[in-house]
Formats: structure tokens, C-alpha cells, sequence
């Protein structure tokens, strides 16, 4: 594990031997980690498909995630895209593809935008590329509660308990990565 000064992340190496040795970013979704990557990437960076081979996967906790949980405000999809800027630099490699499921894909799509130099392949996966969509009510909803909750909840089920209790809809818990 390594830990760059702003995000923690876990380093998935290159095979089979590295050729380009390019970085890919991995981008969990709302209520997960890099490590909901880590079994995925390491079989999609074992395979000779054009956009990973010889790719090395980075399994990112953002911004108030897994152990990335030290950062200041602002929150936001556009500050998570900056964390990743700085990771970047703190490591001195260019990533090449970021790829994100959810809230991880808001936040690759906004830092393709902000940081496109050197980016060859933005992968999105079950998200919704606009800022407002049917569903984002549930979203904001959602955010809403996260604001009043308390910091830390003993598991996932506590938390989805929490939230289900307070008037919140189950079907938001349901995603992967």
C-alpha cells in the first residue's frame, strides 16, 4: 500500500511484464473503496486487451472513503477530481485510462475534463454523465442524510440501517464497486 499525501490507494502491478507501465485510475462508487476493485482489475489487467496490457491499476479511496477519510472540505465530485491531479503528481506518472462505477465515474469524467492531457481512455460504469437525471432526487436525498449522519457507523449494514430508518429508499444500496 502507498500512500500519496492526499489519498490512499493500493497499487494492482502490471502483467503479464509491464510494456508501458501506464497507470490506470479504478474509482469505487459511493459507499465503497479502491479495494471493491482490487479482484476486477487485477483479472482485466491479466488480460492483453488494448486499453490495459502492461497497465498498472490504481485502486483509489477518494475523499472521505476507505482511508482517505483526513481531507477538508470542500466534498465534491470537482475537489475528488483535483485529489486525483495530485496523486498523479505525488507519484510523477501520467495515468492513461481512469475507469469509475457510479459516483466513480462522476468524478473520472470530471477529472478527464479538468486533466485530459495524457488520457487515453475514460471507462464510465452505471453512471449518469449529466448533472441532473431521473434518480438524482434519490441522490440528493441521500446526500442530504450523509451531511446529518454521524461519522462513522459500525458496518455497512449499520450505515444502510441508518439511512433506510431516517426515510430513505433501499434501492440505493444495491450497486457494486
Amino acid at each position: 500500500m502507498t500512500f500519496a499525501p492526499t489519498l490512499a490507494l493500493t497499487t494492482v502491478p502490471a502483467r503479464p511484464e509491464p510494456r508501458r507501465h501506464k497507470p490506470l485510475y479504478f474509482l469505487h462508487g459511493i459507499l465503497g473503496s479502491g479495494a471493491n476493485w482490487r479482484g476486477f482489475a487485477k483479472r482485466l489487467l491479466a488480460s492483453e486487451r488494448a486499453c490495459t496490457a502492461g497497465s498498472e491499476g490504481w485502486l483509489v479511496d477518494l475523499r472521505m472513503h476507505g482511508r482517505s477519510l483526513h481531507l477538508a472540505p470542500p466534498h465534491t465530485v470537482s475537489a475528488c477530481a483535483e485529489d486525483l491531479a495530485q496523486l498523479q503528481s505525488a507519484r510523477a506518472r501520467r495515468v492513461h485510462a481512469v475507469l469509475g462505477h457510479s459516483f466513480g465515474g462522476k468524478v473520472a469524467l470530471a477529472y478527464a475534463a479538468a486533466h485530459p492531457e495524457g488520457l487515453e481512455h475514460v471507462i464510465v460504469v452505471d453512471s449518469n454523465p449529466g448533472p441532473s437525471a431521473a434518480g438524482s432526487e434519490t441522490t440528493e436525498r441521500v446526500l442530504q442524510l450523509l451531511r446529518v449522519a454521524p461519522p462513522r457507523f459500525a458496518s455497512r449494514e449499520a450505515f444502510t440501517a441508518h439511512l433506510v430508518g431516517a426515510g430513505s429508499s433501499r434501492a440505493w444500496s444495491r450497486g457494486s464497486p
